[in-house]
């Protein structure tokens, strides 16, 4: 006999202490492009990934990799931009373009039964894009109009130029593109990036969802021919090393904005640095969630601003701990002292047990969801296996969540959040 389930009572609350993930099963097409794959029997979905080693890191022309990116659905050889659309509309799918500081990806989500449909069309734009001039000249006139709202916005010019004082004006990670380098973009400059870069060599697949045998071979026999790009030299990419790294202070006029926009940081390691999954910790307690410290004082305490949040951003190639507000016109200098008065505490004051259960178990949470779900667990995969990182980095991550102690955080603070390391840009000031 089953017992009803008392539905008033919330079950007990139970502590992450192990998180395994799976290991996904690997494959190769034909061509030699790797595959990973999670395959589900629970719903009737399909998600493929591709992702070229086509980024801004990869790109001879400031923003080269972006319009290839984005102009991939624009038309191809036999489908128009909006017959390739209706297409895909009409089978319930959707395709996703997008361009990262390494990498591009194509993402096509479907039900699996629509494969055999879906699947020549990625096959088109992974290798048949035409890049129309009309077309491009349309998104240049776009983007040049979205250049031109955003430079009267004061988040934009402080994060413009807190990246450039941060890894240098002329590197991927840094570098702000113009009227200039919209103007430079043509049609055969593209198709030689996409036809040197889309390519089975610099690809890698990720296959989430429900996958018979029969799905497979369909998917091998459109991504995995062997004729497809290389018909294009690579051009040399514009990675220029980054300067000496020197902090630095500078204030941009903003007559009559209504807000300042305050960027606090500095570079910093990324994910695969040893340190990193502790500093992740103290980024959280810092200003990493609603909960955090700077958002309980500089928003919810002096009412400075609707947001504030810290960041430890993790690159292929470097990364950055970014403090990032918007705060009211008058008040940017006392919210400016309460931010590095927050950075002070980090060094000075022992959490309190309260504090950091607060935080694991927010940043426990946080894993839970990261990979509750196939496609949550592909992405949280490929972002491990980007960096070259083992599937069991979570589980270490859940040690070290569970494990720092008040102590390690007054280490790593006083070790890596030297105030005078720290590089401010506050936009309308």
């Amino acid at each position: 006999m089953t017992l009803p389930i008392n539905r008033s009572i919330a079950p007990p609350l139970q502590p992450v202490t192990q998180l395994h993930l799976p290991r996904p099963e690997q494959l190769q097409f034909d061509n030699g492009i790797p595959v990973y794959l999670f395959n589900t029997e629970v719903q009737e979905v399909a998600l493929i990934k591709l992702v070229f080693e086509a980024g801004k890191w990869q790109e001879p022309q400031r923003l080269v990799a972006r319009f290839t990116n984005n102009m991939l659905e624009e038309g191809t050889a036999n489908y128009t931009s909006r017959q390739l659309a209706e297409e895909i509309e009409f089978y319930g799918a959707n395709l996703i373009t997008r361009t990262s500081n390494n990498h591009a990806e194509v993402v096509l989500s479907c039900l699996n039964k629509h494969l055999s449909a879906l699947l020549p069309l990625l096959q088109e734009v992974i290798t048949q894009a035409t890049f129309p001039e009309e077309e491009l000249q349309t998104e240049v006139r776009k983007a040049k109009q979205r250049l031109m709202v955003n430079r009267q916005k004061t988040e934009y010019l402080a994060d413009i130029r807190f990246k450039e004082l941060v890894f240098g004006a002329n590197h991927p990670y840094g570098y702000q593109a113009g009227e200039e380098d919209l103007n430079a973009l043509s049609a055969p400059l593209l198709k030689s990036f996409y036809h040197s870069h889309y390519t089975p060599a610099r690809c890698t697949v990720y296959l989430g969802g429900k996958f018979t045998q029969h799905h497979l071979q369909l998917i091998n026999q459109y991504l995995g021919m062997n004729h497809w790009g290389t018909e294009f030299p690579v051009a040399d990419p514009l990675v220029a090393p980054p300067p000496v790294y020197v902090p630095r202070t500078e204030y941009i006029s903003k007559p009559n904005a209504m807000q300042a926009a305050i960027r606090i940081g500095k570079p910093m390691f990324n994910k695969s640095h040893p340190q990193y999954k502790a500093m992740l910790f103290v980024n959280t307690l810092l200003g990493g969630f609603f909960g955090s410290r700077l958002m309980r004082n500089v928003r919810e305490n002096k009412g400075f601003t609707y947001g504030i949040y810290s960041a430890l951003v993790s690159m292929l190639n470097g990364g950055c701990f970014e403090v990032a507000a918007e705060v009211n016109q008058n008040v940017w200098e006392a919210a400016v002292k309460e931010i590095f008065y927050e950075i002070s505490r980090l060094k000075t004051e022992p959490v309190s047990e309260d504090e950091l259960n607060t935080v694991r178990n927010y940043l426990l949470g946080r894993l839970l969801q990261q990979v509750d779900g196939t496609f949550n667990l592909l992405s949280t995969v490929q972002s491990l296996f980007m960096y070259h990182l083992d599937i069991n980095y979570y589980q270490e991550l859940v040690q070290t969540i569970q494990s720092i102690s008040a102590l390690d955080i007054l280490q790593l603070a006083e070790q890596h959040l030297t105030e005078s390391d720290f590089t401010q840009v506050v936009a309308g000031a």
